[in-house]
């Protein structure tokens, strides 16, 4: 497995192949969280959004997302089965279809040219309790466990994973029936 090969002191980077979908795995998941606050009210935020290829029950797998105003405790967990529209295999691109109506997308960004900037992402998600719709800059690179990301869970299973430690985080979130533009940081977790 591969992740980015960059040279950190240009951000030159050559493949995105562990970003994306492995179709020899029967499990996988893209993970992330966010600590952002309200431009406008200044209220503190967070939220927590994975989705999972675990294919079952005729859906392709299912997504958590959750949101909280940390300022007054208030907490809107949501877990809904999806079916993934696009799922790419070479770059982080995941289009998903969720149960009872709706659409997300978690993508890497691109430039003018269509050419993918690295560690960077857009990522559009909503539940009834809110939504997010962000912008993610790496800031530092990705955190690969043992050098390859490869560990042996137990005696009979293995895993493949990374984090990115250190995202900076822009866009908008609505939250209580306040949208406003927000800002923070985040980290990702990708396991396969």
């Amino acid at each position: 497995y591969e992740i980015y090969q960059c040279d950190w002191s240009s951000d030159v980077c050559s493949s995105d192949l562990d970003e994306g979908r492995h179709s020899n795995e029967p499990v996988e998941w893209w993970y992330t969280v966010g600590h952002v606050t309200g431009d406008s009210t200044g209220t503190d935020y967070s939220y927590m959004l994975t989705y999972f290829y675990y294919p079952q029950f005729g859906f392709d797998g299912f997504r958590i997302f959750n949101l909280a105003d940390d300022n007054t405790g208030d907490f809107f967990p949501e877990t809904l089965p999806v079916n993934y529209t696009t799922m790419a295999s070479d770059s982080l691109n995941i289009a998903a279809s969720i149960f009872g109506g709706g659409s997300e997308s978690w993508i890497t960004q691109t430039d003018s040219n269509g050419i993918m900037l690295p560690f960077q992402y857009h990522i559009s998600a909503s539940s009834q309790s809110g939504s997010v719709n962000l912008n993610y800059v790496a800031t530092k690179r990705p955190l690969i466990i043992g050098d390859s990301g490869y560990f042996n869970q137990g005696a009979t299973s293995y895993t493949y994973y990374y984090s990115q430690t250190m995202i900076d985080v822009s866009g908008t979130m609505t939250i209580n029936g306040i949208t406003e533009p927000v800002s923070g940081i985040a980290w990702i977790d990708r396991q396969f």
